[in-house]
């Protein structure tokens, strides 16, 4: 006999059809906005080279691998919180990478064709993080980049012509 006993899984609780009320998460729960902007703050001395004026901006990328090491609100929850990456950069008080606007960066075709680039590459999971890799070896735009211009990267996958 064994003394196994197989976990329950539960599920979140569902949130009524048509409901306005929002969910709150865990992550929620445990960040305040100042907690998260010291977090933004302190990523910034250590891993841009200085907290306020430095001539280095704080990247998502640079915070994601700090937070790793360091704990604290992850990058896509303070995107989520302040709406942008830029965003949450300037309300900490620190410098942000100078905006480009879409006319200076790719047209949609551009990016569709990046996309199915990508997925008909030797080896291409058709995931969002090889997606990534592949831009970084090769040059193409930025996964951000896709998601900004087509909201996600399953979106970004059926304008490029694949699902």
């Amino acid at each position: 006999m064994s003394r196994y006993s197989p976990r329950r899984v539960t599920s979140p609780p569902a949130r009524p059809c048509g409901s306005n009320v929002a969910v709150v998460t865990p992550e929620q729960r445990r960040y305040r906005e100042p907690d998260m902007l010291a977090a933004l703050r302190s990523a910034a001395a250590e891993v841009a080279g200085g907290a306020n004026g430095s001539a280095k901006p704080l990247t998502k990328v640079a915070y994601d691998g700090y937070q790793r090491e360091h704990g604290g609100p992850s990058g896509i929850w303070l995107i989520r919180h302040f709406g942008t990456w830029r965003a949450a950069v300037l309300a900490a008080g620190l410098p942000a990478n100078v905006r480009m606007g879409r006319s200076a960066q790719y047209s949609d075709d551009d990016l569709a064709a990046a996309v199915a680039s990508y997925l008909t590459s030797p080896g291409a999971t058709g995931s969002y993080a090889g997606y990534e890799a592949w831009a970084a070896a090769f040059g193409g735009p930025s996964g951000p980049t896709l998601r900004a211009r087509f909201g996600t990267w399953n979106a970004a996958r059926e304008r490029a012509g694949n699902n």
